[in-house]
């Protein structure tokens, strides 16, 4: 089973002065908004990616949302890029939950993070 994803840099092209590569500074969105996200399936995954950034000069922030563990980071654009293991799983109660979200007109905020740390970049 592949799956592939591809991005484009756009160099040199005819008006390029107001485009944005920051998905949400181009959307006007708050900044980590949209981002991408990849999955992992295992802590050590999760683990050596952090490292990887971090050893490439990258500052990332890790955060146990409660039911996913996820890694933080920016691409050259200042794009938030993910890496994602999920740690919980999911019941009808969570699926009724998450349905009854989409007519709510109000913010009804999951619990806060169990944790967040900020590993900053390996100086070389």
């Amino acid at each position: 089973d592949s799956r592939f994803i591809a991005f484009w840099e756009l160099m040199d092209t005819p008006g390029e002065g107001g485009y944005s590569f920051d998905l949400n500074e181009a959307a006007g969105t708050p900044q980590g908004t949209n981002h991408y996200s990849f999955s992992v399936d295992t802590a050590e995954q999760l683990i050596a990616w952090r490292e990887k950034w971090n050893a490439a000069g990258l500052d990332v922030l890790e955060i146990d949302h409660n039911w996913c563990h996820s890694i933080y980071t920016r691409d050259p654009n200042g794009n938030a890029v993910e890496f994602c293991l999920t740690t919980g799983s999911f019941t009808d109660q969570d699926r009724r939950r998450a349905l009854a979200a989409l007519d709510e007109t109000e913010m009804n905020a999951s619990p806060p993070p169990a944790m967040m740390k900020q590993w900053l970049a390996k100086q070389a």
